[in-house]
């Protein structure tokens, strides 16, 4: 049975592994967004920009930050290992991954260079007490259109490493390297 098992699969077992750690990486990221965008989202969101200005107040607050970053980290570490092993593999499974790493890429941007600085400007050390409404409203609107793209990019990036785990070899043994 493992013997048919590893001819019906396509990719190397260290691709599958890594695969299989970057879909549960994107799966936990795309959980804890969700989980923010339920609950820690209508706290500062409901009444702008009281709410922000107390949300941002608050000792006790999450930092998203140190959630979300490392598993940003993870999901493109997990999907650039699954990615680099099946170098030696070609079909279905490596356009897969390719399109799970650039998911992986794009979230990266996203998490550091867009909705990092939107949680800088609303919630950082002087952020709300001198800013007017207009500009509060401004920014939770581009952190929403952030944390809007960073879910898109999660369910490509989540439904792509699924695609490429679940990706079954057409014909023969795609775990031998392609003689291409």
């Amino acid at each position: 049975y493992s013997r048919l098992m590893a001819h019906s699969l396509e990719g190397t077992s260290w691709s599958r592994i890594w695969g299989s750690v970057a879909l549960a990486a994107f799966a936990l990221h795309l959980g804890g967004a969700v989980f923010e965008a339920v609950v820690f989202v209508p706290l500062w969101m409901s009444n702008l920009p009281a709410s922000a200005a107390a949300f941002a107040a608050n000792a006790a607050r999450p930092d998203a930050a140190r959630f979300f970053h490392p598993l940003a980290f993870g999901v493109f570490f997990a999907t650039a290992l699954a990615w680099f092993s099946s170098l030696s593999t070609r079909g279905r499974r490596r356009l897969w991954l390719s399109l799970a790493m650039a998911a992986a890429l794009a979230l990266l941007v996203i998490a550091f260079g867009w909705l990092d600085a939107c949680e800088r400007d609303l919630f950082g050390a002087a952020a709300v007490a001198d800013k007017d409404g207009a500009t509060i409203h401004a920014l939770a609107g581009d952190w929403m259109r952030a944390a809007g793209v960073r879910m898109l990019v999660l369910l490509v990036g989540a439904a792509a490493a699924l695609r490429a785990h679940a990706t079954v070899a057409q014909g023969g043994d795609a775990t031998a390297p392609s003689s291409r």
